[in-house]
């Protein structure tokens, strides 16, 4: 039961919220007078503007058939009509000094009490009694720019077609309103006074699911707007993303060069950190050498050093450099040639530069053997 209320109670607000937009929507629309003749309406026109009621069926076009009187009552007359157009409807239609005419002004923002308005002029003005006349108004043009709609209003008297009213609904048609013709009973005037004036809430009413429609229509649009808005969102974000591609390619191959720039200093500042210094090594083998010895070159290269020269006994050269607490893995790279001018033997040596925790380092690229003389 509690959710059955719930439920009616929800459609009760979301018809009073309805209700209320439809009202505000119905102000944004232009002003819009008592209906008009249709241009493809076709009616049975009751004119009794003469000695003897003239019914005739007319369209948009002018007069399309003619019921003759030949004595009958309009009773009788007005049945025989609507046997020949049974769908049409009966407007009934005055002279034009039978319908009494005068053009106002009225505020545009009031449209939909124009009826109230115009009946209040009537009291006030003169002397018809509001329940003796039929009124109704049509606009003309549109309003100016202080905001006043021009309205040309139309009273009859009931007492004219109180007698035809009875006859008509006695003959069994439907009234549709009464009209008056123009000044030189050409045509009639382009407006419809309706018997009884309709009620605001109707004139709000007829414009429901058209406000329906606008309502939706702008939800749709909204809708689609936001969609739109989006794509070219996303469009723009693919764009910027296309251009900036090269761009991102570009900073991660830098920071892979950096990446293995780091790397290689790294370990140049590890190597470098843990060799003995150039000036200690060469002082450790200067005081390894016997005095007999002599030194024509001294290399030392990355980790290793190549010494050449002369000495009295050149193969007791390798024990000592391997005691001299700086070298290790010390060979000779020829043979050892005498020489007589000298009187010495001729050498040439190569060894692997310890480090300065006293351990071998391996070495970074393969080393090369020296050509052997």
């Amino acid at each position: 039961m509690i959710g059955v209320r719930a439920a009616d109670n929800f459609v009760a607000s979301g018809r009073q919220f309805l209700n209320w937009w439809v009202q505000e929507l119905a102000d944004f629309l232009p002003p819009r007078g008592p209906r008009s003749r249709a241009p493809d309406a076709t009616v049975v026109v009751v004119a009794l503007d003469a000695e003897e009621p003239e019914i005739f069926l007319e369209s948009h076009k002018g007069r399309v058939a003619h019921v003759g009187a030949d004595g009958g009552s309009l009773v009788d007359r007005l049945r025989e009509a609507l046997m020949l157009w049974p769908q049409s409807v009966v407007r009934i239609r005055l002279s034009d000094r039978q319908c009494f005419k005068r053009t106002t002004q009225l505020p545009a923002g009031a449209h939909r009490d124009f009826d109230r308005i115009l009946a209040l002029e009537l009291e006030r003005d003169t002397p018809f009694p509001t329940g003796t006349i039929l009124s109704g108004y049509r606009l003309i043009g549109r309003p100016d720019r202080r905001g006043l709609q021009l309205v040309e209003h139309f009273v009859v008297k009931r007492s004219l077609i109180a007698t035809a009213l009875e006859d008509i609904r006695e003959a069994g048609g439907t009234i549709d309103g009464v009209e008056c013709w123009d000044a030189v009973r050409a045509t009639a005037l382009p407006i419809v006074i309706p018997l009884e004036a309709r009620p605001a809430a109707e004139r709000v009413k007829h414009n429901i699911k058209g406000l329906i429609l606008l309502l939706l229509a702008l939800s749709v649009l909204g809708a689609w707007q936001l969609l739109a808005r989006q794509e070219a969102a996303i469009q723009a974000l693919a764009a910027e993303a296309t251009l900036l591609t090269p761009s991102v390619k570009e900073v991660v191959a830098r920071a892979e060069a950096d990446r293995l720039l780091e790397e290689s200093s790294s370990r140049l500042r590890t190597l470098k950190q843990s060799r003995l210094p150039a000036s200690v090594v060469l002082h450790r083998v200067t005081r390894a050498l016997p005095d007999h010895t002599w030194l024509d070159s001294f290399k030392i290269d990355e980790d290793s050093i190549e010494i050449s020269g002369l000495s009295q006994t050149a193969t007791l050269l390798l024990p000592l450099l391997e005691a001299a607490a700086c070298c290790s893995d010390v060979r000779l790279l020829g043979p050892v040639r005498y020489d007589p001018d000298h009187d010495r033997e001729r050498f040439q040596i190569k060894a692997r530069i310890l480090p300065a925790s006293g351990k071998a380092l391996v070495a970074v690229t393969p080393e090369t053997p020296g050509p052997r003389q």
